[in-house]
Protein backbone atom coordinates (compact mmCIF):
# COMPACT_ATOMS: atom_id res chain seq x y z
CA UNK A 1 0.00 0.00 0.00
CA UNK A 2 1.47 3.55 -1.03
CA UNK A 3 0.91 6.77 0.90
CA UNK A 4 -0.35 9.82 -1.17
CA UNK A 5 3.44 11.27 -1.67
CA UNK A 6 4.72 8.05 -2.93
CA UNK A 7 1.58 7.70 -5.51
CA UNK A 8 2.10 11.42 -6.46
CA UNK A 9 5.86 10.92 -7.73
CA UNK A 10 4.71 7.56 -9.47
CA UNK A 11 2.27 9.68 -11.14
CA UNK A 12 3.63 12.32 -12.14
CA UNK A 13 7.05 10.49 -13.49
CA UNK A 14 4.23 8.33 -15.59
CA UNK A 15 2.22 11.74 -16.88
CA UNK A 16 6.66 13.36 -17.89
CA UNK A 17 7.81 10.00 -19.33
CA UNK A 18 4.13 9.61 -21.70
CA UNK A 19 5.18 13.25 -22.94
CA UNK A 20 8.32 12.38 -23.22
CA UNK A 21 11.47 13.96 -20.54
CA UNK A 22 13.48 15.51 -23.11
CA UNK A 23 10.52 18.09 -24.37
CA UNK A 24 8.96 18.53 -20.91
CA UNK A 25 12.43 19.78 -19.64
CA UNK A 26 12.67 21.99 -22.99
CA UNK A 27 9.54 23.37 -22.42
CA UNK A 28 9.89 23.96 -18.52
CA UNK A 29 9.06 27.61 -18.43
CA UNK A 30 5.66 26.50 -19.99
CA UNK A 31 4.44 23.71 -18.41
CA UNK A 32 2.52 22.79 -15.28
CA UNK A 33 2.01 19.83 -12.66
CA UNK A 34 -1.17 19.40 -10.83
CA UNK A 35 -2.72 16.91 -8.48
CA UNK A 36 -5.46 15.82 -6.71
CA UNK A 37 -6.62 12.86 -4.14
CA UNK A 38 -9.82 11.02 -5.17
CA UNK A 39 -11.00 7.61 -3.98
CA UNK A 40 -8.36 5.25 -2.98
CA UNK A 41 -5.21 7.51 -5.21
CA UNK A 42 -4.32 10.10 -6.59
CA UNK A 43 -5.35 12.01 -10.02
CA UNK A 44 -1.63 13.79 -11.51
CA UNK A 45 -1.83 16.43 -14.63
CA UNK A 46 0.91 17.26 -16.63
CA UNK A 47 0.64 20.26 -19.46
CA UNK A 48 3.01 21.45 -21.98
CA UNK A 49 2.64 24.60 -23.73
CA UNK A 50 5.43 24.77 -26.53
CA UNK A 51 3.52 27.87 -28.22
CA UNK A 52 6.59 30.70 -27.52
CA UNK A 53 4.86 33.48 -25.59
CA UNK A 54 1.73 32.08 -25.40
CA UNK A 55 1.44 31.35 -21.82
CA UNK A 56 1.98 33.98 -19.35
CA UNK A 57 2.61 32.64 -16.15
CA UNK A 58 0.48 35.04 -13.37
CA UNK A 59 0.85 32.38 -10.69
CA UNK A 60 -2.93 30.76 -11.63
CA UNK A 61 -3.66 27.82 -13.95
CA UNK A 62 -6.98 27.86 -15.62
CA UNK A 63 -7.69 24.42 -17.32
CA UNK A 64 -10.75 25.54 -19.72
CA UNK A 65 -11.48 24.66 -23.63
CA UNK A 66 -9.57 28.07 -24.45
CA UNK A 67 -6.48 27.80 -22.51
CA UNK A 68 -5.80 24.08 -22.41
CA UNK A 69 -2.00 22.97 -22.73
CA UNK A 70 -1.88 22.13 -26.06
CA UNK A 71 0.20 18.49 -24.74
CA UNK A 72 -1.11 16.83 -21.78
CA UNK A 73 -0.98 13.72 -19.73
CA UNK A 74 -3.62 13.03 -16.82
CA UNK A 75 -3.53 9.56 -14.84
CA UNK A 76 -5.34 8.14 -11.50
CA UNK A 77 -2.65 6.17 -9.09
CA UNK A 78 -3.94 3.62 -7.05
CA UNK A 79 -2.45 3.75 -3.72
CA UNK A 80 -2.98 -0.18 -3.75
CA UNK A 81 -1.17 -1.27 -6.60
CA UNK A 82 1.04 2.08 -7.68
CA UNK A 83 -0.07 1.39 -11.69
CA UNK A 84 -0.81 4.67 -13.25
CA UNK A 85 -3.99 4.40 -14.80
CA UNK A 86 -3.82 7.12 -17.97
CA UNK A 87 -6.82 9.46 -18.08
CA UNK A 88 -6.00 12.10 -21.54
CA UNK A 89 -2.84 11.38 -23.60
CA UNK A 90 -2.33 14.82 -25.78
CA UNK A 91 0.94 13.85 -27.44
CA UNK A 92 3.98 15.76 -29.01
CA UNK A 93 4.46 14.12 -32.54
CA UNK A 94 8.41 12.86 -32.42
Amino acid sequence: MLNIDAAKQIGFAACVDKLGRPFVLAHRDSAASAYGEIDGGVFCFVGVDDRPGHREHDGMLVLDDRSKFPYRVSCNVKLTDGIPDFVECVLPQP
